[in-house]
């Protein structure tokens, strides 16, 4: 089994997401840092990340494909079939600007992991043995190795 983090974008936008700053804030200082993908959406949806946990998973010698991985989205799926125009910086942010409506479902997601002591990260899980694999929002506690991760780092 193996348990990690691998998407610098997302980790930066949940370490910088808190009370104060807004998850849609979080994404535009990553986008402006120059972390995410040349269209966001490759982050915020999940296919990055996707793709990763599938090369991964069939390096350890899983027979897997992309649509075996289960996974969660922060990006409604309004705006991922949205046909925005411009060039990568304007399709970044307008994305950016569009995830606003995110921003009260993970202020409520970071408050939940908040009471119990534990932080947000998007993590992947691959069971060889299960043959599964999935990309999950969770909140860890201290205990957790992912819990320490600071800004873009990944594990």
């Amino acid at each position: 089994r193996i348990v990690g983090s691998a998407s610098g974008t997302m980790a930066y936008c949940l370490r910088t997401h808190s009370l104060e700053v807004p998850f849609s804030e979080a994404i535009k200082n990553v986008i402006d840092l120059g972390f995410a993908e040349p269209d966001i959406r490759e982050d915020l949806s999940g296919e990055d990340l996707r793709r990763k946990v599938v090369i991964l998973a069939r390096e350890i010698g899983m027979d897997i494909n992309l649509e075996d991985v289960e996974f969660d989205s922060f990006l409604p799926e309004g705006l991922l079939k949205k046909d925005y125009k411009g060039d990568s910086d304007a399709i970044c942010a307008a994305v950016a600007d569009d995830m606003k409506e995110v921003d009260g479902l993970m202020d409520e997601k970071l408050k939940a992991a908040l009471a119990e002591d534990k932080v947000l990260r998007y993590k992947f899980e691959i069971d060889a043995t299960e043959n599964t694999a999935k990309v999950v929002l969770a909140a860890v506690d201290k205990l957790d190795p992912l819990y320490r991760l600071k800004l873009n780092e990944n594990l």
